[in-house]
């Protein structure tokens, strides 16, 4: 009985066991917390140490790609990269020409930059198996050496050089207090030509047109020439077009003559002592086949001979007179034509950028000297300025009158994008309003100071200014990542093609990469 009576008691009696080794403790419990502490001190010593052998890398690859360029020598002061951001940057990056090198005399013989930065949009890559990348390059300084008027030195297969890449998109390539000096290769080593605290946005460049989005890959610039000069430039173009198809528009305001004086000596029998140049061009090349103008304004110019003899001192009269006729009541008397631009590109493997670029400068410097060469027969006729020259489309220009085509300068055809030799030309109706009340809401623009619905200068110092407090190139021109910082979308604001294709691959494209 009393046995019995034992078992019952002992049945009911409550057991309590300890923890063993190897069962689960519950969250909360001191013993979780001190195991969940040491998994993430695991994790975060595992991702400094990848970190730094990814930088240890990095510099090494970084170290042997320069070690490789012919005829360079190359050197920077650091390399990092972000697992997070998924970036690479290069710090003091410098590239000297080789002077005992075989390399052509033309060219770029220095470049430095400050800091360079690549980052990676991973989810590009995973949705749609394309690299996505954002370029930042801040104070770059290069220096290139022009030998006469050949046109050697520029590789104009980057195009074909391009098309050979996996699929990848350059979303936005920033410039940023840029300077690039320009030395005659027969001079004294000084800068014939010299621009400065220059910005620069390029946008929408891809090796695929499935990247591209349906809109043109565009070019924004803003900076200085010389010291007294303004420099703006907006490009639009179709990198995909059979030929080359672009639409540009570029100006140089308020440029001292005497700042050009060499230039000036070199194409003409008279040197200046006084006076300003504005050079407007605008430039239309679809298909290969060229067309635009360049429009010089010389303002208050005196000039002195060059060179000794009657015909230079006769040339030099001759401008000064015609510069300030009889009778004139005050106020300034501007010079001004239309130099015409007509050509075609004819080489299937020229590239847009290359091509762009010596567009541009053939355009002001023929402008320039044909303004300067026909000044004295011009300023031989009282009361008349330079000859009027005739646009493509084939109407006389007057003095006053500034080369300004239509905002879209090339007619939309289906999938292609639309072009434009300004911003307001690849903006929706009503976009530039709302980018104008984006900016006054945060402060930037006095709505009453600025013309609705026009890019003005007081719109475009605005756009300025937040794009200086952002931290991205100052050009004044509302590009989609300026948009995006105003808090707007970019894509309800910025025209495309018709038939614009979306950013998934088709299959065959698929294939062509593989």
């Amino acid at each position: 009985m009393r046995r019995a009576d034992a078992r019952r008691r002992t049945r009911i009696q409550p057991v309590y066991m300890e923890p063993q080794r190897g069962t689960r403790s519950r969250p909360g419990t001191g013993l979780w917390r001190h195991r969940a502490s040491w998994t993430l001190a695991i994790v975060v010593l595992l991702l400094i140490a990848g970190r730094l052998a990814l930088t240890a890398l990095a510099t090494w690859r970084t170290r042997q790609a320069l070690a490789t360029l012919p005829g360079f020598h190359s050197d920077f002061s650091d390399v990092s990269v972000s697992i997070f951001h998924l970036s690479y940057t290069i710090d003091g990056l410098e590239l000297r020409r080789d002077p005992t090198s075989e390399a052509s005399a033309s060219g770029p013989v220095f470049f430095r930059a400050k800091r360079i930065r690549v980052g990676l949009d991973w989810r590009q890559v995973v949705r749609n198996r394309a690299i996505v990348v954002a370029v930042k390059v801040q104070e770059p300084k290069l220096d290139v050496v022009v030998a006469g008027s050949r046109q050697g030195g520029t590789d104009l297969r980057v195009g074909e050089k391009m098309s050979r890449l996996p699929a990848m998109a350059i979303e936005r390539f920033d410039l940023q207090r840029a300077e690039v000096a320009f030395i005659e290769a027969t001079g004294d080593g000084r800068p014939a030509f010299w621009l400065h605290d220059l910005d620069a946005a390029i946008e929408n460049l891809a090796t695929r047109p499935a990247l591209a989005h349906g809109e043109p890959a565009m070019l924004a610039a803003s900076g200085s020439v010389q010291k007294t000069g303004q420099l703006s430039i907006f490009v639009t173009a179709d990198p995909f077009s059979r030929r080359i198809t672009l639409c540009a528009r570029a100006s140089i305001e308020h440029l001292d003559v005497r700042e050009v004086a060499s230039l000036v000596a070199n194409e003409t029998d008279y040197a200046p002592r006084k006076g300003t140049i504005d050079l407007f061009a605008e430039i239309q090349v679809l298909d290969g086949r060229i067309s635009g103008g360049v429009k010089p304004v010389l303002k208050d110019v005196e000039v002195a001979p060059a060179r000794p003899g009657l015909a230079p001192r006769l040339k030099a009269w001759l401008v000064d007179t015609g510069q300030r006729p009889a009778g004139r009541a005050g106020g300034r008397r501007a010079a001004a034509g239309v130099v015409p631009l007509r050509g075609d590109i004819s080489d299937p493997r020229a590239d847009t950028w290359p091509a762009t670029w010596r567009l541009l400068r053939n355009a002001f410097a023929n402008g320039l000297t044909a303004m300067l060469q026909e000044l004295p027969r011009a300023m031989s006729k009282k009361g008349t300025a330079a000859p009027k020259a005739r646009t493509p489309s084939g109407r006389g220009l007057q003095d006053t009158e500034r080369v300004q085509p239509d905002l879209r300068c090339a007619p939309e055809m289906p999938g292609r994008p639309p072009l434009a030799a300004s911003p307001g030309g690849l903006l929706v109706p009503g976009a530039v309003e709302r980018i104008q009340e984006g900016l006054a809401a945060r402060g930037y623009l006095d709505l009453r100071a600025a013309k609705r619905g026009e890019i003005d200068d007081a719109t475009a110092s605005a756009i300025r200014k937040v794009q200086s407090d952002q931290g991205i190139a100052r050009t004044g021109f509302p590009d989609h990542e300026t948009v995006r910082r105003l808090g707007l979308d970019p894509d309800r604001l910025f025209r495309r093609s018709a038939n614009a294709r979306s950013l998934s691959f088709t299959s065959q494209e698929r294939r062509e990469d593989r």
